[in-house]
């Protein structure tokens, strides 16, 4: 197999590796010119620790190089090892490890100072999750010294602190080589297929692969694989065990037991190195603690899934996206090799665009959420393998996501609007979440920067987002931190509460040059792990594969729709299409957890 280490590629077989899925480099690239005058470059690779079967010695891993500095004499490299929490040093010519020191908790970023002579000095590293800056003295490469390390400030509780850091440092692996987040990259995935303890499946003569599965909006998706094992609050057939029905191995009302069953088990296969048999204090196979592994099971659960990428400013989704939306979960591909649509919605299911207990294969739908930046498609990947034929002309073509995902729909145009209800499906995020708008006499003359603060402003008022800015006044150079109350719908200052200005008024500020400003639609305080993004489905469990969904339908004279729920406040507002409408919420019961609430929703209109 080619190994990627992030930073070059050598072959090792997967037995040489053992428990090393990377090997951890620095590749130079030495560019030259030919006979004939022609470009040309060919790389070195830099090992930074033992090649399997020698693993590095404890407290010698340099795990997830990650930020890189060259000195200016071009001596010397300056790095950070991410997950084992270390600057180093390197020889920039053979490559010899110098130096290393303890900084703060996955350093990222280094801003190096060389002497005048060239030489490395100082180094100040960005250390993300002990959210601080470390100052290093490299005055001597070979005994790098911290002097000082300076906290910043930092609002994450404590155990999401403790949680990240689990999921960041090699310390979870035996070879302390790599961590979780090596093949899930701030929460998002490597995208490569892997064979590691998965189950043998079809009839004891096929070994599954498992596709690397993003980790952000994990909540609620359960279980946690395609093969439908680790995390499984429902129990019935995987893919293990297509034709006799398994109990659950979690509580579908307690999701941080489902996530510690996942925990558990990467520990004890993925992240453990054949043979070791160190157990925790709750002897569990495996690095981390207990009180770890629930951090770390709190933390992953607390991960939201990125805002849409293409939902209008304004939150109204395009006539193509809402094509799309009938196509994926009403009318089906219409494939004329077939007697009968294939409908995808039918298994993968709104909110979460999955469902688990195929059946006659026992495995779970892969969700479509995220399509845009993923091109590893079908349960284990079957399309992406390259020894086939087809996939390696794709990757030679270079083909985008959307290219690749239209392979689904055998290559037919019908896909392009799933394609856009993919970009603009709502994941529990206004459009108008992250948009900024900058007023001065040169954009103020574009038709947009209204419309878009104008949109902004109604979504603060439907409380959607929080809408502030920071501008100045002119000429006196007052500084202006702004914040937008959707009640008087105007902007108060901080410093000045009773300074109040309606749009109107800032643009004619701006128009006779007396302020510039800049305004930006920010999240409220209840999105974390305690206010879960609310989920609706059509009535029934949230799981099961229940063949074609039954939408409520509304008419003149019915207002009221009935569908399953999660996380549902009880004063919730109602949104259609992304704008906040008038009616009443009723929140049910149902026996079955799984089942979630029942909502009656009625509409003033």
């Amino acid at each position: 197999n080619h190994i990627n280490g992030r930073a070059g590629t050598q072959k090792h077989t997967l037995a040489q590796l053992q428990n090393r899925p990377f090997l951890n480099q620095i590749t130079q690239v030495v560019l030259e010119t030919d006979a004939q005058g022609q470009p040309r470059a060919h790389r070195k690779f830099f090992n930074l620790e033992p090649l399997p079967p020698q693993h590095p010695a404890p407290g010698e891993a340099l795990a997830t190089p990650y930020a890189i500095q060259i000195s200016q004499d071009d001596s010397t490299l300056v790095l950070t090892a991410a997950a084992s929490h270390v600057l180093f040093t390197v020889d920039a010519r053979s490559g010899e490890v110098l130096g290393r020191v303890k900084v703060g908790y996955v350093p990222r970023g280094i801003a190096l100072q060389c002497t005048s002579e060239g030489k490395p000095l100082w180094a100040w590293v960005y250390n993300v999750v002990s959210n601080s800056v470390s100052l290093v003295d490299l005055s001597d490469v070979r005994q790098p010294r911290l002097l000082e390390t300076v906290g910043l400030e930092d609002p994450t509780p404590e155990v999401l602190k403790q949680g990240r850091l689990a999921f960041e440092s090699a310390w979870a692996s035996s070879t302390g080589t790599f961590s979780c987040a090596s093949c899930h990259p701030d929460g998002h995935t490597d995208q490569l297929l892997w064979v590691l303890a998965t189950p043998i499946v079809s009839g004891g003569n096929q070994i599954m692969p498992r596709s690397t599965m993003p980790v952000r909006g994990l909540r609620d998706t359960e279980p946690y694989h395609w093969d439908g094992i680790p995390g499984d609050p429902y129990g019935g057939i995987n893919s293990a065990s297509v034709h006799q029905s398994v109990p659950p191995n979690c509580k579908v009302e307690d999701p941080l037991s489902c996530a510690r069953n996942l925990i558990d088990g990467a520990l004890a296969t993925t992240m453990r190195l054949e043979g070791d048999d160190r157990v925790n204090d709750e002897g569990k196979l495996g690095r981390l603690s207990a009180a770890q592994r629930d951090a770390l099971a709190q933390f992953i659960l607390s991960i939201p899934y990125p805002p849409a990428q293409r939902r209008p400013y304004d939150d109204v989704i395009t006539a193509r996206a809402r094509r799309g939306f009938e196509l994926f979960h009403m009318e089906g591909d219409l494939d004329p090799t077939k007697l009968e649509p294939n409908v995808c919605g039918n298994c993968h299911r709104f909110p979460f665009l999955t469902s688990t207990n195929t059946p006659g294969t026992g495995m779970d739908a892969p969700t479509w959420r995220g399509a845009y930046d993923r091109f590893l498609i079908l349960p284990q990947g079957r399309l992406n393998i390259i020894a086939f034929d087809f996939y390696a002309r794709v990757a030679e073509a270079g083909y985008d996501e959307r290219s690749i995902w239209r392979f689904s729909w055998g290559g037919r145009e019908r896909f392009d609007p799933v394609w856009d209800m993919v970009l603009e499906a709502s994941t529990g995020f206004s459009g108008a979440f992250g948009r900024q708008v900058s007023l001065n006499r040169r954009t103020l003359q574009q038709p947009l920067t209204r419309q878009l603060l104008q949109a902004l402003e109604n979504a603060a008022q439907e409380g959607a987002v929080v809408l502030d800015g920071q501008g100045t006044l002119l000429p006196q150079a007052k500084k202006l931190q702004l914040i937008y109350d959707p009640q008087e719908q105007k902007y108060f200052s901080q410093d000045d509460p009773g300074t109040g200005f309606t749009s109107e008024q800032l643009f004619r500020l701006v128009q006779d040059g007396k302020f510039v400003g800049t305004f930006t639609a920010r999240l409220g305080s209840t999105l974390d792990y305690d206010h879960p993004q609310p989920a609706l489905w059509t009535l029934g469990p949230i799981h099961e594969q229940r063949g074609p969904q039954e939408f409520p339908v509304l008419t003149p004279k019915n207002h009221t729709m009935i569908v399953s729920g999660r996380h549902i406040h009880p004063q919730a507002a109602i949104f259609v299409n992304g704008r906040r409408v008038s009616g009443t919420l009723r929140l049910g019961t149902n026996s079955r957890p799984e089942e979630g609430l029942r909502v009656h929703i009625t509409l003033e209109k």
